[in-house]
């Protein structure tokens, strides 16, 4: 990556290659090219939950809720029961997971 991506950024960022890419680099440490596609992990909810349990393997606890918000879907990961939780909001499940865990890696790991 030649650039930090700021918070705001992976809060409005869509889901598709682009975010899936930043997971598979970001969680996983595999760069997608041309010639591999990362999994579908920000539209398809076995794969989301692949992310969520990286993170859970990374010590993180995680909530997941969909009634907050009218039509949206919030994830929320924590270190600690005391820590404040790094979560973000989307329209699907898979989104909302895959927002939040970038956050977690890309700017407010521990």
């Amino acid at each position: 990556m030649t650039r930090e991506i700021t918070r705001e950024e992976i809060l409005a960022m869509s889901a598709g290659v682009e975010m899936d890419m930043l997971i598979e680099l970001e969680l996983f440490g595999k760069v997608a090219s041309v010639y591999y596609h990362p999994r579908p992990f920000s539209t398809d909810l076995s794969a989301a939950w692949e992310v969520v349990e990286k993170m859970k393997q990374n010590n993180w606890f995680f909530i997941l809720s969909d009634n907050l918000f009218p039509d949206r879907w919030e994830a929320s990961f924590f270190w600690d029961p005391n820590q404040t939780m790094i979560e973000a909001i989307a329209e699907t499940a898979p989104l909302a997971i895959c927002r939040a865990a970038l956050r977690v890696a890309m700017e407010e790991t521990p």
